[in-house]
């Protein structure tokens, strides 16, 4: 059964952000192969432990981390002990400029 929570919104763009959802995760559906996504995604550890995978790195996930995984870079969340997590999907549009 699937208890995952997801909200759609009316894309808006603010400041080059523009966030399209809202989801809650307490079945992962990120593990096993890796993922790749046309969107940014930030994501926030609720509850448990778990590995990211990302650009032959692993890193260690645990309830009140924040992460990201870019746009078009191959991903793996990896669930160990009850992982939960909530992320937002994004684009981001605004480049930095500087005027001499």
């Amino acid at each position: 059964m699937d208890n995952n929570i997801c909200k759609f919104i009316t894309p808006k763009t603010s400041a080059g952000l523009t966030i399209s959802d809202f989801v809650y995760e307490q079945e992962n559906t990120m593990s096993g192969a890796e993922h790749q996504k046309p969107h940014h995604i930030m994501f926030i550890v609720s509850e448990g432990e778990g590995m990211y995978r990302c650009a032959r790195e692993h890193y260690r996930l645990r309830a009140g981390t924040v992460f990201f995984a870019f746009a078009d870079l191959p991903f793996c969340i990896e669930n160990g002990k009850g992982l939960k997590y909530y992320y937002i999907t994004c684009l981001f549009s605004y480049f930095c400029t500087t005027s001499h």
